[in-house]
């Protein structure tokens, strides 16, 4: 690496980390807001109430696990379900009743360490959705599957099975994406229909979502070769020279990170002069895994350009915001024994859409 290099890496790196931040694209708001539409068009007046109750009821339920407050919580899943059994609801009512309780109360099993039994529930509101999708007013509901999926693969990672869910993550980066038509958890998906109708913003932000997963899960395994795994499973080539991607920045990082492993050094820093200037805004695990990468090479190369550019982001280091926890033992910012737990499932979206809890419908 000579200085003229160095000099444009090193700014590329500073273009990035000062980038003001940009709208961050909210799966959440944005599904929130297409689910109240169907919300309103389908549920009629009568259950609205109910329904909403449950959804209360499992918000409250997933809250007190998220404290560690267990006994309360699986009082509070018991209390739901027993109001929904006094009530008269039609398939659509009881089914959307059904997916976020059982996705709550997965929550909770989780957080007991029982895993097997998460998985399960999960499953079971994976079969509710798919049978709300069979109205095309529903076809949406997919994206919770593919969000569902994406808590399997967390639940494989605090399992100890990092190689599955790395697999399962590459899938699922593949299917949000567009580049296969199926997923190899739960059954019916929806493939090329999905991405007629789906919008591409939320489909962005799940892929941003499962890639910083990913990103965070590589050091916490260091010894499981969970790059490799990955890499194998990411359905690399057909990303090379794609015109039209959903997730622009994912493609760089993901190309970036295969010519890294191949020591096709050229082409990782090229990839890296591209990648890095985009900034850190819904991707920040991504973006400081691959700033911790170009440290690595610098070591490696161990020339005063390369030593020079490793010192100039090293300075920054401890001033980085929103530096995952499994990153800081690599920049010197903590003990390297000091080994955090990789990501929980996503908790808040266990729960119903947020738009409607705690604002009761008419």
């Amino acid at each position: 690496m000579d200085k003229n290099l160095s000099d444009r890496l090193f700014k590329a790196y500073r273009a990035g980390l000062l980038r003001p931040p940009q709208a961050k694209e909210s799966r959440a708001r944005q599904f929130d807001f297409l689910f109240r539409q169907v919300f309103w068009l389908k549920i009629p007046v009568h259950e609205r109430l109910p329904v909403w109750k449950s959804w209360r009821l499992s918000s409250q339920g997933l809250r007190e696990s998220r404290e560690g407050r267990l006994d309360a919580a699986l009082a509070t899943f018991r209390d739901c379900r027993t109001e929904l059994e006094t009530r008269e609801l039609s398939p659509a009512g009881r089914l959307l009743a059904a997916t976020f309780l059982e996705s709550a109360h997965a929550y909770f099993e989780y957080k007991r360490g029982e895993f097997d039994l998460a998985r399960a529930r999960i499953l079971n509101a994976m079969e509710a959705d798919l049978e709300l999708e069979r109205d095309p007013d529903f076809s949406l509901l997919e994206l919770h599957r593919i969000q569902l999926a994406q808590n399997l693969m967390r639940i494989d990672l605090r399992a100890g099975e990092p190689k599955r869910a790395l697999v399962l993550a590459g899938q699922l980066l593949a299917y949000t994406a567009g580049l296969v038509g199926e997923l190899p958890v739960h059954h019916s998906w929806q493939g090329e229909r999905l991405l007629a109708r789906a919008p591409r913003s939320p489909r962005r932000a799940l892929i941003a979502q499962i890639a910083n997963d990913v990103a965070q899960a590589f050091p916490y395994f260091p010894a499981a070769h969970l790059e490799e795994e990955f890499l194998a499973n990411a359905r690399i080539e057909d990303y090379l020279d794609r015109p039209h991607v959903v997730h622009e920045q994912f493609r760089l990082w993901l190309l970036a990170k295969q010519a890294f492993h191949q020591e096709d050094r050229d082409r990782y820093l090229q990839l890296l002069l591209e990648f890095l200037p985009t900034g850190r805004t819904g991707i920040q695990a991504m973006w400081y895994a691959a700033v911790i990468d170009l440290l690595a090479l610098c070591r490696e190369l161990d020339g005063g350009a390369a030593r020079d550019l490793e010192r100039g982001i090293l300075r920054d280091a401890g001033k980085w915001s929103h530096l995952p926890a499994a990153f800081r033992p690599l920049v010197g910012l903590a003990p390297r024994d000091d080994r955090r737990p990789p990501a929980e499932p996503q908790a808040v979206r266990f729960a119903a859409p947020q738009s409607l809890n705690g604002h009761a419908p008419a």
